[in-house]
């Protein structure tokens, strides 16, 4: 896996948490903190609860997933080291 879509220079692309049965994505904003009121990166607005080590089990939101790995890209590009041309 690239680390660039997951941390870019400027801090990670998202938050995560599980909340009422999925893995959802936040903004990097602040950190997450339980009885937070947060809206992920699909649109949900949720509650951070703390999280049990099953938790963490629960299936990743898809939009979420497509959302953060978007942002990810995006970072990714913006940190990419220039390209020069060649030159004879």
């Amino acid at each position: 896996m690239d680390l660039r879509r997951v941390y870019s220079g400027d801090g990670p692309v998202a938050y995560w948490r599980p909340v009422d049965g999925a893995r959802h994505a936040m903004l990097p904003t602040e950190r997450p903190h339980p009885g937070q009121q947060r809206k992920s990166l699909c649109g949900e607005d949720i509650t951070i609860t703390k999280a049990s080590p099953e938790d963490w089990l629960a299936p990743t939101c898809a939009a979420c997933w497509d959302a953060a790995r978007t942002r990810g890209d995006e970072a990714a590009q913006r940190n990419a080291p220039a390209v020069r041309p060649r030159t004879k």
